[in-house]
């Protein structure tokens, strides 16, 4: 049985990614500082990441590496906030291709999430995986963390590094906001002409494990949708869920409660992915609405 290891699997997309692994047989082992919800056939690691890893032999022998390390990003941008956000990212990475030095705990493919902040805020320009990157605090986070994560190839590890939209699923970024929504007070965020990239969680999932799956597939990958205008989200979502949609919160307002992180979310990030269905994958959720209204059941 083939082993996967996913370091930081233990939250919003490892829960789900370590079900779906499992039921396709392979052996998964998560690394984290919290247990799985769901714990049945997985094997479990508690680490901290930002230091060394032991060794263990739960660790050996893997076929694949999934790495979701990372501090959740939507909190007010403290100088402390900031520095978890890059060393739960830098760090954590660094340490877990170290790993990678040694062959016994070298796997076949090492997947690495990152994130359309990469980008930074650039308007209207329709970004791929050739365009430049962004100078915000976030592009340089993912800059850097897609630089830790490509050591790895210099152990001959094929590595494939997917740049999240939004993630779109029970829980995550729509936990966040629609109760907002339902007490009628969700509405757009500043003026709302913003581009939204976004990807549903389960096409997010299908690939990863089609990545695991598809030997020639290595390098730099958008895991997005069609991207949006945020006004017309917000709207999409009022509509979902059955309520108005007539409040704007000001970008004054959302600087004083978040600080930075406020120009970070209303970046404008029109990501599209040109390199996806060269590797035999297709979304099947490419739509907003199709989205949203897939996932009404878990919001009534």
């Amino acid at each position: 049985m083939q082993q996967v290891v996913i370091f930081g699997g233990s939250g919003f997309l490892g829960s789900l990614l370590q079900e779906k692994l499992t039921r396709e047989g392979f052996s998964v082992v998560i690394v984290d500082q919290n247990p799985p919800k769901q714990q049945l056939g997985v094997s479990f690691v508690l680490a901290d990441l930002t230091y060394p890893i032991t060794k263990n032999d739960f660790l050996r022998n893997p076929y694949a590496v999934i790495n979701l390390t990372g501090k959740n990003i939507a909190k007010r941008f403290t100088e402390k906030h900031r520095k978890e956000i890059y060393t739960t990212r830098i760090i954590s990475t660094r340490n877990i291709v170290r790993l990678f030095e040694n062959s016994e705990y070298r796997p076949s493919v090492f997947i690495q999430a990152s994130a359309v902040g990469y980008y930074g805020n650039q308007g209207n320009d329709i970004l791929d995986e050739t365009s430049d990157a962004g100078s915000t605090f976030l592009s340089t986070v993912v800059i850097d963390w897609e630089n830790e994560a490509r050591i790895a190839e210099q152990y001959g590890v094929r590595t494939v590094i997917l740049r999240q939209g939004n993630v779109l699923g029970k829980g995550g970024f729509l936990s966040k906001i629609i109760p907002l929504y339902k007490k009628w007070i969700g509405g757009s965020l500043g003026s709302g002409q913003f581009w939204f990239s976004w990807i549903h969680r389960d096409d997010l999932v299908r690939l990863y494990i089609h990545a695991l799956h598809q030997k020639t597939m290595k390098g730099v990958f958008n895991a997005v949708a069609s991207p949006v205008i945020y006004k017309d989200f917000s709207r999409g979502l009022a509509k979902m869920l059955g309520v108005p949609n007539f409040i704007t919160v000001p970008i004054i307002l959302l600087r004083l409660v978040y600080k930075g992180l406020a120009d970070e979310i209303t970046a404008s990030t029109r990501v599209v992915s040109h390199r996806l269905s060269h590797y035999g994958f297709s979304l099947h959720f490419n739509d907003y609405m199709h989205a949203l209204w897939d996932l009404k059941k878990y919001w009534k």
